[in-house]
C-alpha cells in the first residue's frame, strides 16, 4: 500500500491537477492519453459540483424513479440487517 499513489480522482477533486496527472501516469500504460482522461475527470467533478447544489433530500421522493431507487436501497439494507448476516460475518 505504500507504493500505491492516491486516487487520481481524489487528487483532482482536492484541486491538485498536476498530482492527479502523475498518479494517472503511474496507473496507466505508457502512451495512454493522460491529459484527456484528466480533463474528463475534471469535467465530471465540475458537473457533480454544479448539480450537487440544487439537490435536496426531498428530491429522493419527488421523482417516481428516484423514489423506487430509494425504496429498494433502504429495503436491501434493512433486509440484510434483519437476516442477521452481519452478525454471522462478524463472528467468523
Amino acid at each position: 500500500m505504500v507504493f500505491i499513489p492516491e486516487s487520481p480522482r481524489w487528487l483532482i477533486l482536492q484541486g491538485e491537477l498536476d498530482k492527479g496527472r502523475k498518479s494517472l501516469e503511474w496507473l496507466r500504460p505508457t502512451g495512454s492519453p493522460i491529459d484527456d482522461e484528466a480533463a474528463i475527470i475534471k469535467a465530471a467533478i465540475d458537473k457533480e459540483r454544479e448539480m450537487g447544489g440544487s439537490v435536496g433530500v426531498i428530491d429522493m421522493f419527488k421523482n417516481p424513479i428516484d423514489r423506487r431507487r430509494t425504496f429498494l436501497s433502504v429495503s436491501a439494507v434493512t433486509l440484510q440487517a434483519a437476516s442477521g448476516s452481519m452478525f454471522i460475518i462478524g463472528k467468523c
